[in-house]
């Protein structure tokens, strides 16, 4: 061959080699990205949540109780109204940052309320106000970090969708042009099957609005670029590759091994951070467990408090500076009323109730945990007592970090089936033993064995962080997923708003108790009716 098709050959080749290292150091840069929010999202949430285990059990009687419930009601009223138009107008990274700095003036003024004295006004209307601001942090914190695991879960499919071969002799042997030189054109009819033009192998796609691949960026400007191709080819790469919001086809399988991968990562990084955080509020105490002092107390409750909520300022601080912003779906015209509205659009779709179950069982179970288990049983049982809860509750953490790792795998082989299945048992068990066993002075309140309860509560809480996540990032793709993400906290809240209400009355733990049974025993049903519904829905809207 001559030495000019020599030469185009080589460009084409070197072309090529400059976009799969691009779209390697992308997906890279695009899974770090994700990392740091995790850690900062789970270390402002670890101290959000801190005071919700403490307050039944340090604060007056039904502050505790009446303070949580109005958190969770705000978390609730959050995700549905306030959220959806802040994530929209500020984006999902500066949304965060927002819920970072109130969150941690919330906690300090939880901290004010402990040192006031018991049940007196003071202490209800600090706590109150610290509940509120908190509940209204929460519902922002999560549907904000929904949207951003969306948008990356898509951008990430894009980059390992499937590309067709291309034979560098074919394209630069046509007859008419044989002995002409490449140019920039030439190239681009090469670069015409690329990984911007997905191929999809099996056959089933998913509609993503996300920022064009580099690749495909490329493809669409190639016709500019230099004669001089290396350089410029790779400024272009890296230049181009966020410039324009484009509808873009990527494989559903790539899709859901995405999102299976990051809900994995995401719930074992943020329950390892909240491990971490709990742990150190009982060390500051200068005890793990009632038996175990390891120290002379560091901090009263109030000072460790006052403490935690620097993290928060920390995690804002890292997020600021390393977390780059999410490209949503292409929604850029919107205003941020529409978000409110896709949020309430979902409501008649079958769906979003059939995947409610694990949402609800988790906000009954995790305030009948906090509510109930912490401030009678664990408060009052001997080997434990109100010293050892910040423990516990990492222990609960712990399990849960540990079960979504390997469900994350588990996943992969077995199917969502068995690890919703999972998930539902352990919620049951935890309403069960106790509703025919109960906690009491006879027996010690189960004396170690209470444990069993919170390695229960870990279990079923790896599921919902993990898996129920997963199955809401598939099911609600697009432009619905910050309105999807803004119902699954609001079931969550509801329930737990539920749960402390019924608590604060006579007989309010047992409902509690056979709420989350009954709730759980709907959850495999309700997984079976949505897959159910999705895989009727593509061929009824294939019709001729």
């Amino acid at each position: 061959s001559s030495p000019e098709r020599r030469c185009s050959r080589c460009q084409a080749f070197t072309t090529d080699l400059l976009m799969e290292h691009a779209e390697g150091a992308e997906e890279r840069r695009l899974r770090w990205n994700f990392v740091v929010m995790a850690c900062s999202v789970a270390a402002c949430d670890a101290v959000l949540t801190l005071p919700v285990g403490y307050a039944t059990a340090s604060l007056g009687h039904g502050v505790g109780q009446v303070g949580n419930g109005a958190m969770f009601a705000n978390v609730v009223l959050s995700s549905m109204l306030v959220a959806p138009l802040v994530v929209s107008t500020l984006g999902p990274a500066r949304s965060m940052i927002l819920c970072m700095v109130i969150g941690a003036g919330a906690v300090s003024m939880f901290a004010l309320a402990a040192q006031q004295e018991a049940a007196s006004v003071e202490q209800w209307v600090m706590y109150l106000i610290a509940a509120m601001v908190d509940g209204q942090m929460q519902g922002i914190l999560w549907t904000a970090q929904g949207t951003f695991f969306a948008a990356t879960s898509g951008r990430l499919a894009q980059q390992r969708s499937p590309t067709e071969e291309v034979d560098y002799n074919h394209r630069t042997t046509d007859t008419d042009h044989g002995d002409r030189p490449s140019d920039a054109s030439t190239i681009a009819e090469g670069l015409s099957i690329d990984k911007g033009s997905r191929m999809h192998r099996s056959g089933s796609k998913v509609s993503l609005g996300a920022a064009q691949s580099p690749s495909k960026a490329l493809a669409c400007s190639v016709d500019r670029l230099p004669s001089n191709m290396s350089l410029g080819l790779q400024e272009a790469i890296y230049s181009v590759a966020d410039a324009t919001e484009v509808q873009v086809d990527v494989d559903e399988g790539i899709f859901q091994q995405v999102t299976a991968l990051l809900a994995s990562r995401f719930a074992a990084v943020y329950l390892m951070v909240d491990v971490v955080v709990k742990l150190l509020a009982s060390a500051l105490r200068g005890d793990f467990l009632a038996w175990t002092h390891v120290w002379p107390a560091v901090m009263t409750c109030p000072h460790v408090f006052s403490a935690l909520s620097g993290i928060s300022l920390l995690a804002a601080l890292v997020t600021g500076l390393f977390v780059e912003e999410a490209v949503v779906s292409s929604q850029a015209s919107e205003q941020p009323c529409d978000r409110f509205r896709a949020a309430i659009r979902l409501w008649p779709l079958s769906q979003l109730w059939c995947l409610a179950f694990t949402n609800l069982s988790f906000g009954f179970s995790t305030g009948y945990m906090n509510g109930v288990v912490n401030a009678r049983f664990a408060k009052q049982n001997h080997h434990f007592q109100e010293g050892s809860i910040g423990t516990l509750m990492a222990a609960t953490s712990c399990i849960a970090a540990m079960c979504s790792l390997t469900f994350g795998h588990l996943v992969q082989h077995t199917g969502k089936l068995l690890i919703v299945s999972i998930g539902a048992i352990a919620f049951s068990c935890i309403s069960l033993s106790v509703l025919l066993w109960c906690p009491q002075e006879a027996n010690n309140y189960w004396g170690p064995w209470l444990l069993v309860l919170y390695a229960l509560q870990g279990i079923g809480r790896s599921v919902y962080e993990g898996t129920n996540r997963m199955l809401f990032a598939n099911t609600f793709q697009g432009g619905d997923s910050s309105g999807a993400f803004a119902n699954c906290t609001m079931q969550a809240g509801s329930a737990l708003f539920m749960a402390f209400l019924l608590e604060s009355t006579r007989h309010g733990a047992a409902a509690s108790a056979w709420a989350t049974l009954a709730f759980a025993a709907c959850i495999v049903p309700g997984y079976l009716s949505a897959e159910a519904i999705r895989e009727r829905e593509p061929r009824s809207g294939s019709g001729p």
